[in-house]
């Protein structure tokens, strides 16, 4: 019964992650909302991948921007604004969104991309011995487990490091991982990462990094 229970919960993950290949990304207005699905996506030969880019802030809505980054540098190679930043204070007009809408199916006519899978069960290994920082992801009864995985640190600068208003000190906060995609195809993990911080105004992120699998 157990070694049924095994093979199914296999053919599971393998038709989930089949099916992750099978979902293509899309992006749409809906009068003023806009929306999209399938995001963040990998390109079908592994070259970039794609993400809604929102930046991290307590208390204004930043705008929603479409990049395209290389997976190998993380450089972003085109990006694309969807939403304007609230303090901007501009809607897009009809028009504006129709040209935007033109752009994105542009951009994703230029190769075939496909929705990289969300990894909800993920832990943190850090070596003793060396610091290294490790990434496994667990989907039912399979594992992945990333190579070493250097997050940046955040700069913070004045109250966000001492709490003092009149301060001017800076200072180098490490990062959390907020959220993790995975292509079993292209044997990656794609890892969020970020600072939220208590204080209004001292949130930074989100960051991206692209990391290989181990061997299994």
């Amino acid at each position: 019964m157990k070694n049924k229970f095994l093979i199914v919960a296999l053919l599971l993950i393998s038709y989930r992650l089949l099916a992750q290949e099978l979902d293509t990304p899309s992006i749409v207005y809906n009068d003023t909302d806009l929306s999209w699905q399938n995001f963040p996506a990998i390109s079908e030969d592994g070259s970039y991948y794609l993400i809604i880019y929102n930046e991290y802030s307590c208390c204004v809505d930043t705008g929603s921007i479409l990049q395209q980054r290389s997976v190998t540098t993380g450089e972003i190679n085109k990006e694309i604004i969807l939403y304007p930043n609230e303090t901007d204070q501009i809607e897009f007009s009809s028009e504006k969104k129709a040209t935007i809408i033109k752009e994105v199916q542009d951009l994703l006519k230029e190769t075939s991309y496909f929705k990289l899978f969300e990894v909800k069960k993920h832990q943190q290994i850090q070596q003793k011995d060396n610091n290294e920082l490790f990434v496994k992801a667990k989907l039912l009864t399979q594992s992945f487990t990333s190579k070493s995985v250097n997050l940046p640190l955040s700069k913070l600068h004045g109250f966000c490091c001492t709490g003092d208003y009149d301060s001017k000190e800076s200072c180098d906060v490490s990062q959390s991982i907020e959220n993790v995609w995975l292509s079993k195809k292209h044997q990656l993990l794609l890892i969020e990462s970020g600072v939220t911080h208590p204080a209004d105004g001292c949130d930074d992120g989100p960051y991206y990094t692209v990391t290989p699998l181990l061997k299994e």
